[in-house]
């Protein structure tokens, strides 16, 4: 958990002529551990993240526990030490855990403070039926669909990460260089493309669902993202990832407990934010608080495509409205060609001669401004 998520430590302040509100339980919640451990069996990988709590009001550099020893311990016996990063990180690879086992993180400081987690048993996580989408004039909203059969999972947490093809403007097929303090104008090559490119966005809010209440364990039209329609993500085509983890009860109520604190930190009348559920203490002295989660999950996952035909009459936009070619004289390419890429020639329409070129700025035809031409490798 990073310094954004310390929001817990807030001070709620409504007017200059209300007293702050300061639940007590609130105060001298600074400079504890805070503990961001996952362990994705199913990728055989595990971080744990360190850092010193803040207030929110703090203008200091989140401060990072880089000298800690961090083991992953199985109750049938074996352990693993991770590896030193930086900024606080710590790292495993190589993990071979198998559904049904359980783990805990032991954390001990370099002041002997030592950290203990609950042991956490290795869920089996249900494939992902589906991801579907429905779409209006406003935007796109993409929905996750799984089941259970045993009826035993219930609990359920989805990360996604977009990635979505788009292209510049105009696209500059010929570029300039100077060879004996005279430019030179030549064609670009396949590789050298500027007009298509590649971006891509991973989930940070909490989404999470549960079938607890229903006689079959189906979630069906989760709605797990939503686009609307003035981000030009569907201008070419997108792409959509969904992971999916299985949780249990303990640690749906820790995700569910922060997806309200998230949503509801306005009003003395809301719940209030500082009771957070964490699965890890102190060793030295259990009364001390301990900020963070020990997840320990496996997953499945499921990519949908949608092309620009997929959403007939959909009202495509993007960042490059405002972009407008200009034109450079022959005579003018030596002063102006650093400020523009060229797109195409200018011919004398009674002869083969070049008069000039339209030009468009580096933002409006080069759109690894905003992305990279590197063509992911799944990219069909």
């Amino acid at each position: 958990m990073r310094k954004s998520l310390l929001y817990i430590f807030s001070v709620l302040i409504f007017s200059t002529c209300v007293e702050p509100y300061d639940p007590p339980e609130i105060s001298n919640l600074e400079d504890l551990l805070v503990i961001n451990a996952n362990i994705n069996a199913t990728k055989g990988e595990g971080e744990v993240v360190l850092t010193k709590s803040q207030s929110l009001s703090s203008t200091d550099p989140i401060e990072y526990v880089n000298s800690a020893s961090v083991q992953l311990e199985l109750e049938s016996g074996g352990t693993w030490s991770f590896n030193k990063a930086e900024n606080g990180k710590y790292t495993l690879t190589n993990l071979d855990i198998n559904v049904g086992e359980k783990a805990r993180i032991r954390v001990l400081l370099n002041n002997e403070e030592e950290y203990l987690s609950d042991f956490e048993e290795l869920k089996a996580t249900p494939e992902i039926d589906s991801v579907s989408y429905d779409y209006d004039d406003q935007g796109v909203q993409f929905f996750v669909h799984t089941h259970d059969p045993s009826n035993e999972t219930r609990y359920y947490k989805w990360n996604y990460e977009e990635t979505w093809e788009f292209n510049a403007k105009y696209p500059s097929s010929i570029y300039v260089e100077i060879v004996d303090s005279v430019p030179v104008v030549s064609p670009r090559w396949g590789y050298d493309t500027l007009f298509i490119c590649y971006r891509e966005n991973v989930s940070k809010e909490i989404l999470i669902g549960t079938s607890e209440k229903l006689a079959k364990d189906v979630i069906s039209y989760f709605p797990v993202k939503y686009s609307t329609g003035l981000t030009g993500k569907f201008n070419r085509k997108y792409s959509l990832l969904v992971t999916q983890r299985a949780l249990n009860k303990a640690t749906y109520g820790y995700w569910k407990q922060l997806e309200s604190n998230t949503e509801n930190i306005g009003s003395i009348f809301d719940p209030q934010p500082f009771q957070i559920i964490s699965n890890i203490r102190c060793v030295n002295n259990p009364s001390k608080r301990v900020i963070g989660y020990f997840n320990l999950f496996t997953e499945t996952e499921k990519r949908i495509f949608v092309s620009y035909k997929d959403l007939i009459y959909y009202p495509f936009s993007n960042e490059y409205s405002r972009c407008e070619l200009d034109t450079i004289l022959v005579e003018e390419l030596l002063d102006k060609y650093m400020r523009y890429n060229l797109v195409s020639e200018i011919r004398d329409t009674s002869s083969p001669r070049i008069l000039g070129y339209t030009a468009a700025t580096p933002y409006c035809s080069d759109c690894r401004i905003l992305g990279t031409n590197k063509k992911p490798e799944w990219w069909e």
